[in-house]
């Protein structure tokens, strides 16, 4: 519930975003800062409710003399209904508001990467930017189980994830000390958009009835829709699905798994590597048909009968070729 509000709220920042950049196109030149101000104002304020929530939710859990029961922050909210009911509703409302944060920054991010980046460099611009995503989705829950290695709750098992809180606020506190002391002037900066020449291209082809060029373009952008939902539903998958399976039927620990999901998503990295010393060697639709089977047959193991002999290592060795 906690992704999916983040997720939620992703989505509706970074459709508002793409409206404002869509009404105002020279937004990436004349207020870079206070658009990712705004962003960064959101995240921070979402990851300082969970920090306060999760110290709340602990603490009222200790009192209450709960601590004999394993429980999480958000059970630990929903178990202690008679001592704060709004605790449970202000973490989703959190949640939401850091996701509406980070959708902002990333569409933001976007369309100004499309004016800042010459055409013949947005395919390498692109990879780096999905290969750095992939090292932070990665990153986060090693960063977490690690932060959890320091709990020292005194009373039974009961989880504290105010350290976990805290360490969001510090990368957001990080992020915003970047943005103030290395951004850039971007007011000379040249468009590498050339509007005027993709406007004239589409114009020209609906005026002369070439209408296969208008088709191909069409069949391209819900070409990339289709694959980037397929992407963020595989992200998702992992990240959640695969965690809530091995804590819940397989009874790993908190750091276990989180060391493990972050294990999952940093085999970008051999790809990364092996594109790099292979990348001219296929095509690009041949890299893409690849990456597609390997993906298909990680789908085909995660619900195929040797996930009940292999267990784990099947559903690991399936996540990671997704």
């Amino acid at each position: 519930r906690m992704v999916g509000n983040y997720m939620l709220g992703f989505c509706l920042g970074a459709f508002m975003m793409w409206c404002i950049a869509s009404r105002i196109p020279g937004l990436w030149r004349s207020s870079p800062r206070r658009v990712l101000t705004v962003g960064l104002t959101c995240q921070l304020i979402g990851t300082s409710v969970y920090a306060w929530v999760a110290f709340k939710a602990t603490q009222q859990v200790l009192e209450a003399d709960y601590a004999n029961i394993h429980f999480g922050v958000y059970d630990a909210t929903l178990g202690l209904k008679s001592g704060s009911p709004g605790l449970a509703f202000l973490l989703m409302a959190g949640r939401f508001i850091a996701g509406m944060g980070s959708g902002i920054c990333q569409q933001f991010y976007v369309a100004s990467g499309l004016h800042l980046t010459p055409v013949a460099e947005r395919p390498e611009h692109t990879t780096r930017w999905v290969f750095s995503g992939m090292i932070a989705i990665g990153g986060g829950p090693m960063l977490a189980a690690g932060l959890e290695s320091f709990n020292q709750c005194e009373k039974g098992l009961v989880q504290d994830f105010t350290l976990v809180g805290l360490g969001q606020v510090v990368v957001v506190a990080c992020a915003f000390a970047a943005v103030f002391a290395y951004h850039p002037d971007l007011e000379n900066v040249p468009d590498h958009m050339e509007r005027e020449v993709v406007d004239d291209c589409w114009e020209a082809a609906a005026s002369t009835g070439d209408l296969d060029v208008v088709v191909r373009r069409i069949v391209l952008i819900l070409g990339c829709l289709l694959m980037g939902s397929l992407r963020a539903f595989g992200v998702s998958a992992v990240e959640v699905a695969t965690a809530s399976l091995l804590e819940n039927t397989y009874d790993w620990g908190h750091r276990t798994t989180g060391i493990t999901i972050g294990a999952i998503f940093l085999t970008c990295v051999p790809v990364r590597v092996l594109h790099k010393m292979l990348g001219d060697k296929m095509s690009v639709v041949s890299w893409i048909r690849i990456f597609a089977v390997i993906a298909i047959a990680g789908c085909l193991l995660l619900d195929s009968p040797a996930c009940s002999v292999l267990n784990k290592v099947c559903g690991l060795g399936c996540d990671g070729a997704l």
